[in-house]
């Protein structure tokens, strides 16, 4: 039992390899192997084009819609923790919401205008000067 297991493991191609015609040796006879998923992150272009768009956007935008967004985050982090032990976390919770939705849709812009979805771009929030 021990050799026919050893000569059956090791024999077998890996999991991983295909043949000519794209198959799988472990997939089912006739079904094709499933294309890979193309990346979403950046829409499928090239980091030099990203790179590009992140130096375009102005310094000051970028930190203070960082800032906004993380604070945000951070201060609903801290109110929900607070919520059982504290007895003032409303304030938190008020003062959280303030900075995140600011801060969140000031951010999925940026995300998108560097992704390169088209009808987004950096001068579609308030300039900081």
């Amino acid at each position: 039992m021990g050799h026919f297991l050893s000569v059956y493991f090791f024999s077998r191609p890996s999991m991983g390899s295909r043949d000519a015609e794209g198959f799988s040796p472990d997939a089912v006879v006739g079904v094709p192997a499933p294309a890979p998923a193309p990346s979403l992150l950046f829409n499928n272009q090239p980091m030099p084009k990203v790179k590009r768009r992140i130096g375009k956007i102005p310094r000051k935008t970028l930190a203070l819609s960082s800032f906004l967004f993380i604070g945000g985050c951070t201060l609903l982090t801290i109110a929900s923790i607070c919520q059982f032990r504290c007895k003032e976390s409303l304030g938190l919770w008020v003062l959280g919401s303030i900075l995140i939705l600011p801060g969140g849709y000031s951010m999925y812009i940026l995300v998108s205008y560097v992704r390169g979805v088209r009808g987004y771009h950096y001068r579609l929030l308030p300039e900081t000067d």
